[in-house]
């Protein structure tokens, strides 16, 4: 698949991820995204995304870690975070909808890479901080582009925003 074309299935996918974490409540807490960063030789995904999120540059992640079964490792590694736990919910129900929800999201991501096997396939947490999301980053390598799976928590955000505080200084400085 050629690079537009994955933007276009990329685009698809983050709808479906927005869409998922709005449905199951607390719209206004977490957030979920995807999209695709062009690969630049001899820059690894941390600094990749520093260079997306250009005005966060000092952006600080919890390490890197390769999930050993790619995106065997990708499907359940996601679960947690793509459906959360609400009252409205029951544990039985979550986890089914969480499979449920990850399998779908996985086929999204199959044509972005026309079925190739053995990609890699990274985990990084952001470093919390006391005025931004929580994120977790799926990323997945290929040739020419990462596609990036973003789950948040965005209640520190929230929080830091009504206490007049954002990442990297008060809103007066922004």
């Amino acid at each position: 698949m050629n690079l537009i074309e994955a933007h276009k299935e990329t685009a698809r996918l983050d709808g479906f991820l927005y869409g998922a974490a709005l449905m199951i409540g607390n719209i206004r807490r977490y957030s979920a995204c995807a999209y695709l960063i062009e690969a630049k030789d001899g820059v690894g995904i941390e600094q990749a995304l520093r260079d997306f999120y250009y005005w966060r540059p000092g952006w600080v992640f919890d390490g890197v870690e390769r999930l050993e079964r790619g995106m065997g490792d990708l499907e359940t590694g996601m679960r947690p975070f793509i459906a959360r736990q609400t009252s409205q919910t029951n544990d039985v129900d979550l986890s089914n909808l969480q499979a449920y929800l990850s399998f779908k999201a996985m086929d999204m991501i199959s044509p972005i890479w026309d079925g190739r096997t053995g990609l890699e396939v990274f985990r990084l947490n952001s470093v919390p901080e006391p005025a931004a999301s929580d994120c977790v980053f799926f990323c997945i390598k290929a040739d020419a582009a990462w596609v990036v799976l973003q789950f948040n928590d965005d209640l520190p955000y929230r929080r830091g925003l009504a206490e007049g505080r954002t990442p990297g200084g008060s809103l007066e400085q922004v």
